[in-house]
């Protein structure tokens, strides 16, 4: 359930089931959270020391999506959560290949917020077309390298190509700060697209 943007679960509700090919070692809830079970590990050349259970910490990555890193027999597999939780507790009759978070919210990882799905529908899904549409036609602004004076605007990184001449992924670059300039000037995005 997300309220005011943040992600909530009641956790009296809450199911924990073990991950199929790490039984014994780590369990995911119809939440979202995924647990490392109690074990001993060999500490030192002399000595063994007990790790209790513990909610791992899920990092997010570039796409937004929450991962967890899962060891098994000294291996380390980073994981989904979204994915564990579908492949644990969501039935795959169709074998689909994606999972889509209902809300659009990728940080919620509960069980009723997830479901499985084809690359068309998961592609269409709910703001997805617009939010592609919007990134992928943003307009933007071609500024002079001394004065930082707007010489034009542009309505797409494809126009500012044809039109200029110069490689659009360039100018991309230069817009995302990941490059000083492009064709001999500065590029940004413009706040009204």
């Amino acid at each position: 359930m997300t309220i005011g943007g943040k992600v909530h679960c009641f956790f009296e509700q809450e199911e924990w089931r073990d991950i199929p090919k790490y039984e014994g070692l780590y369990k995911v809830s119809s939440c979202g959270r995924v647990m490392s079970l109690s074990r001993v590990i060999r500490a030192n050349s002399c000595g063994k020391r007990v790790i209790p259970d513990h909610i791992l910490k899920a990092g997010k990555g570039a796409s937004g999506y929450l991962s967890v890193t899962l060891c098994k027999d000294g291996k380390k597999s980073c994981r989904l959560v979204h994915r564990i939780v579908a492949e644990v507790f969501i039935e795959n009759r169709n074998n689909l290949k994606e999972v889509n978070h209902k809300d659009e919210n990728k940080c919620n990882n509960s069980v009723d917020n997830l479901e499985w799905c084809d690359r068309i529908y998961n592609a269409n899904y709910g703001t997805g077309v617009e939010r592609c549409r919007v990134q992928k036609f943003k307009k933007l602004e071609m500024l002079d390298m001394v004065t930082k004076e707007v010489i034009r605007t542009f309505e797409s990184g494809k126009e500012a190509e044809h039109i200029t001449g110069i490689s659009r992924k360039y100018i991309s670059l230069v817009c995302h700060q990941k490059k000083h300039s492009a064709g001999g000037f500065i590029w940004r995005f413009t706040n009204d697209y």
